[in-house]
């Protein structure tokens, strides 16, 4: 191990162990995992940004056919990316904007992007390999040398400024790859240095290439210039003529104050760094639409029978890969190897070179996952998907452990999973936003009356949740009560809201006495909690937990608590605050609002589509490149895990997924003078 490596594995084992569990929270995102202080991930946003390429596919042959239609980019023009946004660490005089995080080239967030897609943004998205490889090429070279007349240090975004006041550069190892930090400034005009634009800048690329990072945090610092100041370090802004003339050399000054000062700064350096250095990136990187397509087919593809006798492993690996290739609807046939070296794909060897290994197996109209799983528990071994089809491993090859759990279950049951006879049974549950990682599958038996899940245990107790014997549909409120009631989310201000280490159902119902507290009309709103959200909630009376596969919601050990301070907030911030930080969702039902496991949403009509104008969309606040979902939510609106909202159609149509409810108020943001159905649908 080179020795930068192994001082950098230093830094974080002992950033990590020399703090307690309150004050570090391990956040994940998707297949990515960092360690935050718990002061900033309380109100941490975690989500998986689609892919936002500067021209359409109308738009790219538009200018390929006349060069003169040029778009010109903007920061939000990047790859699919996990963003962790960290609203706490906001600087500026206007409050924190979630819908416009993702274009703000300041606003406190850690994106993690698809890197190879940075080769087809400044186009309509597509990658063409060969070019792909010589831009992370360039990419890599730039962050490692910038150069002195064109420094973008390996930044790739769109940004219609240039990057000063770089200082305090220095080298980060994280787990997988490295980067370079930084203290910088984007300037489009001669100006100070600034409280708000000034910021830590990291930019870092996995070992692999898979993976490009992206950190932007607003710092402060004594002596700092606001946007009123008009004196910095002997400059007068006042005289701007001179000051634009002799900039250069202020830029100067000010990297030498910097580089003085960079122990002084809010966030410290310190700390972002070891935050940073933390960050861990699997070789794979974000899970690509092939091994998604794997995944799809070993739950979808079925073997009528598979009847092993005291066969050897290398001839049902044969078997299976000729049946892999048959069951497979494009033909295109999936990899199956084995490895007897964790994690290193380049390490595997041909079967033939294993120890004769016999076993027994006998399976009928059987998932080939389940096959695979069946198989290998018998030979001590397992299986993972990746992108090169399906690999057979060791036990001991590290990975999240994933469990098996059965259901009783009715056609109305399965109606929630979105499920309806003929379906794929997994794909459906994907729909409703169940993951299905790697190894995870999902069957009925075959009287339709059991349900049996292999998934993470997290997935598990989502689907316990909508399977549970408890699990209510609910009532819709009328148009008119809905807009009532998203008024008083946003315009009910509460003075403060404190709580520490609160059972989230306590937290729930004093936030619920303060809305009523604080409303003119002293009324507040209603807010519900199901009872699947408590940890010690007990099945029942006419649940029997041996027989129909009850388990709690969340185990003892994680029983949902609260710890939040915040001040002069509106009690729709309030509450998305609180459910955020226990892993819950939120939604309107008949008597106001129903608090619930992520997962646990509506039936009914689950997607509905509008025809838009883009003045439609610049009334409501939307500005073309935002993300149309981060802005939804930012107006108020509900979008729990799995639904989705997306703008189609060269931005002529709206489409959102989502509960009913919810729909009814991006339904009242589009049209708000209409109280019936909107015209055009």
């Amino acid at each position: 191990m080179k020795r930068h490596r192994l001082l950098a594995f230093l830094l974080v084992v002992v950033f990590v162990t020399s703090a307690t569990a309150k004050d570090l929270v391990e956040t994940t995102a998707g297949p990515y995992e960092i360690w935050i202080p718990a002061t900033w991930a309380k109100t941490a946003i975690v989500e998986h940004i689609p892919r936002h390429a500067l021209y359409s596919a109308v738009a790219w042959k538009a200018h390929q056919s006349n060069p003169t239609l040029i778009l010109k980019g903007d920061y939000s023009c990047r790859p699919q990316h996990w963003a962790i946004r960290l609203p706490s660490l906001h600087l500026g005089s206007e409050a924190y904007d979630a819908a416009e995080a993702g274009s703000g080239p300041t606003a406190p967030q850690i994106l993690i992007h698809k890197a190879i897609e940075w080769a087809g943004i400044d186009e309509d998205g597509q990658v063409d390999p060969a070019r792909a490889v010589k831009y992370l090429q360039t990419l890599r070279d730039e962050m490692e040398h910038p150069g002195e007349k064109d420094p973008w240090y390996g930044n790739p975004v769109f940004v219609d400024a240039e990057l000063q006041f770089v200082s305090a550069r220095k080298r980060i190892d994280f787990r997988g790859g490295h980067g370079y930090r930084m203290l910088a400034q984007w300037n489009d005009e001669s100006r100070f240095a600034q409280r708000g634009r000034l910021h830590y800048l990291f930019l870092g690329l996995s070992d692999d290439g898979s993976s490009q990072i992206i950190a932007t945090i607003p710092i402060d610092l004594p002596g700092l210039p606001t946007e009123k100041d008009t004196v910095h370090l002997g400059w007068d802004i006042k005289a701007y003529e001179i000051f634009s003339q002799e900039f250069g050399t202020y830029e100067k000054a000010v990297q030498k104050w910097l580089s003085k000062n960079s122990q002084r700064t809010t966030p410290s350096l310190d700390k972002l760094d070891a935050m940073m250095a933390s960050i861990h990136t699997p070789p794979s990187g974000v899970v690509d639409d092939r091994t998604c397509n794997i995944q799809r087919l070993l739950a979808g593809c079925v073997v009528p029978r598979a009847d092993f006798r005291d066969v050897p492993l290398r001839e049902a690996i044969d078997y299976l890969k000729k049946r892999m290739h048959d069951l497979d609807p494009g033909r295109r046939g999936l990899g199956l190897a084995l490895s007897l070296y964790p994690g290193n794909r380049d390490d595997s060897v041909n079967a033939d070179t294993l120890p004769e290994t016999r076993f027994n197996l006998s399976l009928t109209n059987a998932p080939l996952a389940e096959v695979f799983d069946k198989l290998t528990s018998q030979v001590g071994l397992r299986y993972i998907v990746v992108d090169c089809g399906v690999l057979l491993v060791p036990l001991d090859c590290d990975e999240k452990a994933i469990n098996t759990r059965e259901w009783p279950v009715t056609p109305e049951i399965l109606l929630r999973f979105g499920y309806q006879t003929g379906d794929e049974l997994a794909a459906a549950m994907e729909a409703q936003g169940i993951g299905f990682p790697e190894g995870a599958w999902a069957r009925l038996s075959e009287d339709g009356q059991r349900l049996t899940v292999k998934n993470t245990e997290a997935n598990l107790r989502f689907i316990n949740v909508i399977a549970g014997p408890s699990y209510t549909v609910p009532v819709a409120l009328p148009r008119k009560e809905l807009r009532i009631a998203r008024k008083k989310l946003t315009n009910i201000i509460l003075p403060k809201v404190e709580f520490k280490n609160a059972p989230v159902r306590n937290a729930l119902k004093a936030l619920e006495k303060l809305g009523a507290q604080f409303d003119p009309e002293r009324k507040g709103i209603a807010i519900s909690v199901v009872p699947e959200v408590d940890a010690d909630a007990t099945p029942p009376a006419s649940a029997d937990s041996t027989q129909k596969g009850w388990i709690h919601a969340l185990p003892p050990s994680k029983s949902p608590r609260v710890t939040i301070s915040l001040e002069n907030v509106s009690l729709g911030e309030a509450l998305s605050t609180i459910a955020n930080s226990a892993s819950l969702a939120w939604e309107f039902d008949g008597r106001g609002v129903r608090v619930m496991p992520l997962i646990m949403m509506g039936d009914g009509d689950p997607t509905r589509e509008w025809k838009i104008t883009p003045e439609m969309l610049y009334a409501t606040g939307y500005r073309t490149g935002s993300d149309i979902k981060a802005f939804l939510i930012g107006k108020g609106i509900p979008f729990p895990q799995g639904t989705v909202a997306s703008l189609v159609r060269n931005q002529t149509l709206l489409a959102a997924r989502n509960t009913r409810e919810n729909l009814e108020l991006v339904e009242g943001l589009l049209y708000p003078d209409n109280d019936g159905t909107a015209d055009g649908r």
